[in-house]
């Protein structure tokens, strides 16, 4: 009768004959395209690299550094956090009171 490969020789073309007939939405005349771009803006500064936009990541990765060897800068940060946390407390106790008026 059929070998498998003849199976498989037919499967495969009925397959590509339903991709032929198919409408494919995505497909667009490049004449009927809304968004025309005329010209690229070689001139776009907001993404080229500047050494200008590495000072403040630098400055903070410094600190970091620092703050991990230095000890007034230990210090300087937990009672800052403490601080922070005490601040967070109050508010906390201050909402529940206002959601329960």
């Amino acid at each position: 009768m059929f070998t498998k490969s003849s199976i498989f020789v037919v499967l495969f073309a009925f397959l590509g004959l339903h991709k032929t007939f198919a409408q494919d939405s995505l497909v667009q005349n490049a004449g009927q395209d809304s968004a025309n771009i005329s010209k690229l803006d070689i001139e776009d500064k907001t993404h080229q690299f500047s050494y200008k936009k590495l000072i403040v990541p630098a400055s903070f990765i410094s600190y970091g550094l620092a703050s991990l060897s230095i000890k007034e800068l230990k210090q300087l940060n937990s009672s800052t956090k403490d601080e922070s946390y005490e601040v967070f407390l109050h508010f906390r106790k201050l909402a529940k009171k206002l959601e329960y008026e």
